[in-house]
């Protein structure tokens, strides 16, 4: 087993958005990012969004202001190991290949070599590819 550089983890990313209702679609309209004090950087602001909101806020658009909402997004950042070579292995899936041939398990574990595979479960030395990507 190869040395766990960092451990998969759930990393919680919370953002902000000042939310304008469409009256005729309720749950739909126009989310704007801004922080956690519903300022808005219109510095970053695409063009096409920013004449939406300027729509949204002259009234031109029938629209309900529904100020500011806060999303919590989770997502998981795989393990990374250190292969034997010295180089860092992303540990995403079942079969994870190191720049130097390597093949790993989710938990750091170094598979047999491809050519051995299938003499139990049928698979082919060539989907090992495929797994890989």
């Amino acid at each position: 087993m190869i040395e766990i550089k960092s451990h998969s983890r759930v990393v919680e990313e919370i953002s902000h958005y000042i939310f304008y209702e469409w009256v005729e679609q309720p749950d739909s309209g126009f989310h704007f990012p801004c922080n956690d004090q519903g300022e808005i950087n219109f510095n970053e602001m695409l063009q096409e969004a920013l004449a939406h909101y300027e729509k949204c806020e002259s009234e031109e658009y029938a629209v309900i202001y529904r100020g500011l909402q806060r999303f919590v997004n989770h997502r998981k950042e795989p393990s990374i190991g250190i292969c034997y070579c010295g180089k860092e292995v992303v540990l995403d899936s079942g079969t994870n290949e190191c720049e130097c041939g390597n093949l790993f398990n989710s938990a750091g574990q170094q598979l047999s070599d491809p050519k051995h595979w299938g003499e139990e479960t049928g698979e082919h030395p060539s989907d090992v590819r495929r797994w890989t990507r």
